[in-house]
């Protein structure tokens, strides 16, 4: 019985994570220099089809952020109607911490926060603002 209530009190609720990877978010506000690679680390992107009035477009949205702490966002949305991409392109900084990404652009210093995580135990799928990215190449 002994035995048995050490062995109960030797065990916590508390999820093992040696490898940081259950919480993106909670690594120290790293952005893979110093201590190792952040699994955000990456080209990510995301294809969203949208019915707007009088027109469909497609929405081909792409980030990379890199271990040096620089970021590069992209925006291609075409229009069916009209048969024109507009593409929008920022380059920035970021810092992930507490399940947050903070970006900063450098054209405008303007800031930006947005939530992220990753599904389930997939290092290639990233839900950055309630959207699934899909990590490219590799």
């Amino acid at each position: 019985m002994v035995g048995g209530l050490a062995l109960l009190s030797a065990c916590t609720a508390t999820p093992r994570d040696p490898t940081r990877f259950l919480g993106p978010g909670d690594n120290g506000g790293q952005t893979g220099t110093g201590g190792g690679v952040s699994p955000v680390v990456g080209d990510w992107r995301t294809i969203i089809f949208i019915a707007v009035e009088l027109d469909a477009q497609t929405w081909v949205t792409t980030w990379r952020f890199r271990a040096d702490a620089g970021c590069h966002f992209r925006r291609e949305v075409t229009s069916l109607v009209e048969g024109v991409t507009r593409i929008r392109s920022r380059d920035c900084t970021w810092l992930a911490a507490g399940g947050v990404i903070t970006v900063t652009y450098l054209d405008t210093a303007e800031v930006h926060a947005m939530p992220y995580s990753f599904r389930g135990f997939n290092p290639s799928i990233l839900v950055l603002e309630g959207i699934e990215y899909t990590r490219l190449g590799g």
